[in-house]
Protein backbone atom coordinates (compact mmCIF):
# COMPACT_ATOMS: atom_id res chain seq x y z
CA UNK A 1 0.00 0.00 0.00
CA UNK A 2 1.44 3.38 -0.99
CA UNK A 3 0.51 6.58 0.91
CA UNK A 4 0.54 9.97 -0.80
CA UNK A 5 0.29 13.47 0.67
CA UNK A 6 -2.01 15.28 -1.78
CA UNK A 7 -2.12 18.59 0.11
CA UNK A 8 -1.88 19.86 3.69
CA UNK A 9 -3.88 17.37 5.79
CA UNK A 10 -5.01 15.37 2.74
CA UNK A 11 -3.64 11.84 2.34
CA UNK A 12 -4.57 8.91 0.15
CA UNK A 13 -3.48 5.31 -0.09
CA UNK A 14 -3.53 3.25 -3.24
CA UNK A 15 -3.59 -0.52 -3.64
CA UNK A 16 -5.19 -1.96 -6.77
CA UNK A 17 -8.48 -3.75 -6.04
CA UNK A 18 -7.93 -3.75 -2.27
CA UNK A 19 -10.97 -1.74 -1.09
CA UNK A 20 -14.19 -3.24 -2.52
CA UNK A 21 -17.49 -1.43 -2.01
CA UNK A 22 -19.59 -2.55 0.98
CA UNK A 23 -16.67 -4.60 2.31
CA UNK A 24 -14.17 -1.95 3.44
CA UNK A 25 -14.21 -0.49 6.96
CA UNK A 26 -11.96 2.45 7.89
CA UNK A 27 -11.27 4.03 11.23
CA UNK A 28 -8.71 6.71 12.08
CA UNK A 29 -8.11 8.76 15.20
CA UNK A 30 -6.13 11.89 16.04
CA UNK A 31 -3.44 10.87 18.47
CA UNK A 32 -1.32 14.01 18.26
CA UNK A 33 0.18 15.96 21.11
CA UNK A 34 1.54 18.65 18.75
CA UNK A 35 1.02 22.14 20.19
CA UNK A 36 -0.45 20.54 23.31
CA UNK A 37 -3.69 19.69 21.48
CA UNK A 38 -3.69 16.03 22.39
CA UNK A 39 -5.98 15.49 19.42
CA UNK A 40 -8.66 17.83 20.83
CA UNK A 41 -10.16 19.99 18.11
CA UNK A 42 -8.72 17.81 15.37
CA UNK A 43 -11.10 16.31 12.82
CA UNK A 44 -10.05 13.10 11.07
CA UNK A 45 -12.20 11.79 8.23
CA UNK A 46 -11.40 8.51 6.52
CA UNK A 47 -13.31 7.15 3.55
CA UNK A 48 -13.17 4.75 0.66
CA UNK A 49 -12.79 6.62 -2.64
CA UNK A 50 -12.76 3.61 -4.99
CA UNK A 51 -11.77 -0.05 -5.12
CA UNK A 52 -8.18 1.21 -5.39
CA UNK A 53 -8.01 4.28 -3.14
CA UNK A 54 -8.81 5.31 0.43
CA UNK A 55 -8.52 8.83 1.83
CA UNK A 56 -7.70 10.36 5.21
CA UNK A 57 -8.36 14.08 5.77
CA UNK A 58 -7.02 15.86 8.88
CA UNK A 59 -8.30 19.33 9.79
CA UNK A 60 -8.47 21.70 12.74
CA UNK A 61 -11.63 23.17 14.28
CA UNK A 62 -11.74 25.81 11.51
CA UNK A 63 -11.62 22.97 8.92
CA UNK A 64 -8.15 23.99 7.73
CA UNK A 65 -6.02 21.05 6.62
CA UNK A 66 -3.37 20.07 9.18
CA UNK A 67 -0.15 18.09 8.97
CA UNK A 68 1.59 16.55 12.01
CA UNK A 69 -1.66 16.04 13.92
CA UNK A 70 -1.70 12.25 13.61
CA UNK A 71 1.55 11.58 15.47
CA UNK A 72 0.82 8.51 17.57
CA UNK A 73 -2.53 8.00 15.83
CA UNK A 74 -3.97 4.75 14.50
CA UNK A 75 -5.50 3.95 11.14
CA UNK A 76 -7.41 0.69 10.91
CA UNK A 77 -8.46 -0.77 7.57
CA UNK A 78 -10.58 -3.91 7.53
CA UNK A 79 -11.70 -5.58 4.31
CA UNK A 80 -14.37 -8.20 4.84
CA UNK A 81 -14.54 -11.30 2.61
Amino acid sequence: MAWTRNAVGDYSSTLIGAFPASKTFLMANAGSTVNGWGGIGVLVVSKRISDNVISVIVADAALSGQDNEMIGASIEIIVFP
